[in-house]
């Protein structure tokens, strides 16, 4: 089995997502071309938080990456961002709605799966004494 660690999102980008959710198995991924879209992308950010917020959320919006996360490690939260809309005010013409944030006391659901909820303290490393 070929395994891939990024998508394929037109123009000519591979951001190579931290994590990549898309639709089907794992099985049905084997012998397949890298996946050009995803269902929730997610980015762990402990120094690179600006490029997260900014350069790969251009990427993700433009292709239409309808659910895109951002783990800001050191603040401990998660950013959400949602609703990729075209914005002739944005430098690259596309945006989201402003971006949510989640703390540790919070629960996410992503869009693909209403209902299930995911803690946020799960998705951030424990804290050492």
């Amino acid at each position: 089995m070929r395994s891939q660690s990024t998508l394929q999102l037109p123009p000519r980008s591979a951001p190579d997502p931290d994590l990549a959710v898309v639709e089907g198995d794992r099985e049905s991924w084997i012998d397949r071309e890298v996946p050009q879209t995803a269902l929730l992308v997610v980015e762990v950010s402990v120094s690179t938080l600006r490029f997260d917020r900014n350069k790969k959320a251009a990427i993700y919006v433009k292709a239409g990456i309808a659910d895109y996360w951002v783990v800001d490690v050191v603040n401990r939260r998660i950013e959400v961002r949602r609703n990729p809309h075209e914005d002739g005010e944005n430098r690259y013409g596309w945006s989201y709605d402003p971006a949510i944030v989640y703390d540790p006391t919070h629960s996410i659901e992503p869009l693909a799966r209403q209902g299930v909820a995911i803690a946020v303290a799960d998705l951030l490393p424990k804290l050492t004494a």
